[in-house]
């Protein structure tokens, strides 16, 4: 379940570049890279630290109104916790 006052951001270690299609991560750690959508590098742009998990939604419905909010809600759900099972993000709280 999706923490609205959560505050996140990168794990310092991890390397991360835009490209065209959105960011590339790298953990160099455990070797793992991730390619991320337009949507996960809008999110992830936005996992600095100092915005909670709910300011970052309130964005994306603002950014993509054409999308539903609990769609949204779900997709921001499951990315985040996809980069915490992986250890790529720290809690700022």
């Amino acid at each position: 379940m999706l923490d609205l006052d959560q505050t996140l951001k990168h794990k310092p270690t991890l390397v991360w570049r835009e490209v065209e299609d959105g960011v590339v991560i790298v953990s160099p750690a455990g070797g793992e890279v991730r390619a991320l959508n337009q949507l996960g590098s809008s999110i992830w742009a936005k996992l600095d630290g100092t915005k909670s998990s709910g300011e970052i939604l309130s964005e994306l419905i603002l950014e993509y109104p054409q999308v539903p909010e609990d769609q949204l809600k779900n997709d921001l759900n499951e990315f985040i916790n996809s980069l915490l099972v992986r250890e790529m993000l720290i809690s700022d709280n």
